[in-house]
């Protein structure tokens, strides 16, 4: 079926654009001080964060977040880790994907898994990759599945190389 080869791509340059972005230092609006202090300031004002200033800099990391849980499985959260702890936290979302051209294709494992959930941040400038805010695991694994076929592929990520493959 096309549309798991599709999500297979679509995905793998999800992970691609994060890491990208790691490496080329892009900058991101986000609060210092106030209510919304180290949340995304998307118009890029100070008035978006409660008194707080909004300021464009480099984060401490980019990363997507994929879960295994429906809906949300269907697509992939593209995050600035402003705070620095290699996870996704409220207020640090860029965009949201779709891992997938339709409804039939989701997430359905992931490895390595926390309340499944993967979190996969690159640190610049190198980047550095984390797992989970770990970096013990040496490739992370993302299985998509067809419901209809039951077909599955895979993308992986290599965490002393960064390269990401889609099988």
């Amino acid at each position: 079926s096309d549309e798991i080869r599709i999500s297979t791509q679509l995905l793998a340059a999800a992970v691609r654009r994060a890491q990208t972005m790691a490496i080329a230092g892009q900058t991101v609006p986000y609060c210092q001080g106030g209510t919304n202090d180290k949340k995304v300031c998307a118009g890029g004002t100070d008035a978006e964060c409660g008194g707080g200033t909004c300021v464009r800099d480099v984060p401490r990391g980019y990363g997507i977040r994929l879960t295994t849980v429906a809906p949300l499985s269907r697509n992939s959260v593209l995050f600035a880790d402003i705070d620095g702890d290699r996870a996704y936290d409220a207020g640090e979302e860029l965009r949201t994907d779709n891992v997938t051209p339709g409804l039939l294709v989701s997430v359905t494992s992931l490895n390595p898994v926390a309340s499944n959930v993967l979190d996969i941040v690159f640190e610049p400038p190198k980047p550095r990759v984390w797992f989970n805010n770990s970096n013990s695991v040496p490739i992370a694994t993302v299985t998509l599945t067809h419901s209809a076929t039951g077909k599955t592929k895979t993308v992986t990520i290599n965490l002393i190389s960064g390269q990401i493959n889609a099988d």
